[in-house]
């Protein structure tokens, strides 16, 4: 037992080391391209690739050390579905930022959403059902042939068009006033031929929109999931302000005060040499 103790106490003396390493290297890196001032220190001490060699070390180590002092916890943590959903979300933000077409995007998705839930049926999969039922009421609520649907459309680009000029996206909202003439046409046409044809019927998507509305409200004004809610925001705080986590701050931001003084001291007295 001793032994293990010891061991975990130079794994977090090893994995603090490493991540101050990391983060000061890392603010060094973005500094150094910042002026002159902080170029010339930079260099005059360490050079450019030995600190993004350091950093590259040390944010490694700092991983690693962490992975391994929290193996159980990650290891639970990968047969759980929100590591799946997250792992999804990754995938479908990573294709957004490398603008992949539509087609491989879809195929992507599919790919490792295949993988993740390879175990699973239909029937077990929480996010196969949401998607399914979220479909089904999205594509009821557009071809649900009603007037109140593209006039709920435009009222949402009309409120946007406000915002966009504040913006100065003026092209975008240009473009966003002829999409919004379109669909107040479109409007005016069905709600006439509503009127002529004696039809009326509910709208798909307000009635959606009602739905996702109620189940918000019943969260909210639940008294057992407000208070789980509570409990749960108030131990984040404690995890966020404990003494730990407040010296580690505190070290860090005197390690980075101590970095610019000498950066000032340094460039004194060379603008001090006659």
């Amino acid at each position: 037992m001793p032994v293990n103790i010891n061991r975990n106490k130079i794994l977090c003396f090893v994995e603090i080391m490493a991540s101050y390493i990391a983060i000061v290297t890392f603010v060094l890196i973005a500094l150094h391209g910042r002026n002159l001032q902080w170029e010339l220190f930079i260099d005059h001490y360490v050079s450019f690739s030995m600190l993004r060699f350091m950093l590259f070390v040390s944010f490694a180590a700092t991983c690693g050390i962490l992975l391994y002092a929290r193996r159980d916890l990650i290891i639970s943590l990968l047969k759980t579905n929100t590591f799946r959903y997250a792992i999804l979300v990754i995938v479908a933000i990573a294709g957004v930022y490398f603008r992949l077409n539509a087609v491989g995007f879809i195929i992507l998705l599919y790919a490792v959403y295949a993988i993740l839930f390879i175990n699973q049926s239909l029937d077990e999969n929480k996010l196969y059902r949401s998607t399914h039922k979220l479909a089904d009421h999205f594509l009821a609520g557009l071809f649900g042939v009603d007037s109140r649907t593209p006039a709920l459309l435009a009222l949402l680009l009309l409120i946007s068009l406000p915002l966009l000029v504040i913006l100065k996206k003026t092209a975008i909202a240009e473009n966003t006033a002829v999409y919004f003439y379109y669909l107040l046409v479109i409007t005016v046409v069905l709600k006439i031929m509503e009127l002529k044809l004696g039809i009326e019927r509910e709208s798909c998507l307000l009635a959606l929109l009602k739905d996702l509305w109620n189940a918000f409200y019943k969260t909210v004004t639940d008294k057992n999931r407000l208070t789980r809610s509570i409990i749960a925001g108030c131990r984040c705080c404690r995890f966020v302000f404990a003494i730990n986590k407040i010296m580690y701050l505190a070290v860090l931001m005197v390690l980075l005060a101590l970095i610019y003084a000498a950066k000032y001291m340094y460039w004194k007295i060379i603008t001090d040499v006659p």
